[in-house]
């Protein structure tokens, strides 16, 4: 639980909450504001603002990094019919009282949401105490309730030059997406294309948090013809919870080698050693295989909202080094064909890599810490 701040004590300190979560990209954008934040001001409490609906990575992953939590009562506010609306709109409000006394007792002076079941309870709370606000939207497409949200706050964090969002100048600005450390690392190391003569194809496959029903199907069995080609690979699956088992013991079936996790623990190592990624195309993964210059296939969950992640995807393809495709367009052994030639050919790897690396932002975070400086400086809020 967040301790109630003496604010006789910390009349210095910086004071900020960050909501978010659900799937583990908002959670982890949020925990990479947070250490940047630390970084820039130092004397800083954070407060990390959760949902004890939904999916819950928050739950894990702020815990986990030694964080804050407070949990609110939330639910989706958009797109739920007529009952859903009643039960989400009833819950809202009741997110909005929680979340109005966790920021009162605790002397809030920021609030920044980054998507999930919590951010829109937290950002009207913060309205309706006069509290300082922003929001990230990561995605090309944005959610509905950062479009419902975007004009109740005082900036709006943007992950892509393309994001479909009313905005001026003012008051928004494209940032990218917020990487932690070891992730934004990354850059300052060469990719280096795989020896096919002295090691097998390392190859990452993941669904995302929540892991991809579709890769996990049919990565298994892209993995059986890259090898039935002379492609030795060592295979790094993340599938989500669920099926983690059954994967594995599909690549068991088929006398493949493989690690299958249910999530990545450690992604800055995964990509680190990966010489090629299999991919769905969240707004997090992307900015995570930009900055490590992986040449990679991204397939777009089919149930993603408003096809968002096709929308993610496409301003990275346009540049090279990246190949969309559909979960309908999927034709394994043309894939096959496509990867085989690239490992084999390391001045086509090192342009696609090079062509990755020119969409990278390393600084999100970095940039949308100072920019919450320069607000709260603008709103008259001294630390």
């Amino acid at each position: 639980m967040f301790q109630n701040i003496d604010h006789r004590e910390t009349k210095a300190q910086r004071r900020i909450a960050l909501a978010g979560g659900g799937t583990g990209g908002h959670a982890r954008a949020a925990l990479a504001v947070g250490a940047a934040y630390r970084q820039l001001v130092g004397d800083v409490q954070i407060l990390h603002i959760g949902a004890r609906q939904g999916f819950g990575f928050e739950t894990r992953l702020i815990p986990e990094a030694g964080e804050r939590l407070e949990l609110i009562d939330a639910r989706p506010v958009m797109g739920m019919g007529p009952m859903g609306a009643v039960r989400a709109a009833a819950t809202l409000c009741a997110g909005i009282v929680q979340a109005r006394r966790i920021l009162r007792q605790n002397g809030v002076q920021l609030v920044v949401g980054f998507g999930g079941y919590a951010t829109p309870a937290a950002i009207l709370a913060a309205r309706s105490l006069g509290v300082t606000t922003a929001i990230h939207e990561a995605n090309v497409v944005p959610g509905r309730a950062n479009r419902f949200l975007r004009r109740f706050v005082s900036h709006l964090f943007l992950g892509d030059e393309e994001t479909d969002m009313p905005r001026s100048a003012r008051t928004a600005s494209v940032v990218g997406y917020p990487l932690c450390s070891d992730i934004a690392a990354l850059m300052d190391q060469e990719p280096t294309p795989p020896d096919l003569g002295e090691r097998p194809a390392r190859i990452l496959i993941t669904g995302g948090s929540l892991g991809s029903n579709f890769l996990n199907l049919e990565g298994c069995k892209l993995m059986a013809i890259l090898r039935d080609k002379g492609i030795q690979v060592d295979v790094f699956h993340q599938t989500g919870e669920v099926e983690r088992d059954a994967v594995s013991a599909a690549y068991s079936r088929i006398g493949l080698q493989a690690r299958v996790v249910g999530y990545v623990d450690d992604m800055a190592e995964r990509l680190r050693s990966a010489d090629f990624v299999i991919s769905t195309a969240g707004a997090g993964t992307l900015a995570e295989i930009a900055v490590a210059g992986r040449p990679a296939l991204v397939v777009p969950l089919s149930w993603a909202s408003d096809d968002h992640q096709s929308a993610n995807a496409r301003s990275y393809a346009a540049v090279g080094g990246l190949w969309l495709v559909s979960e309908r367009d999927w034709h394994g052994p043309e894939l096959a064909e496509r990867i085989t030639a690239l490992l084999r050919d390391p001045d086509a790897w090192r342009r696609a890599a090079a062509s990755l690396r020119s969409l990278a932002r390393p600084q999100a975070a970095m940039a949308v810490a100072r920019q919450c400086e320069e607000l709260l400086g603008a709103a008259g809020v001294s630390r």
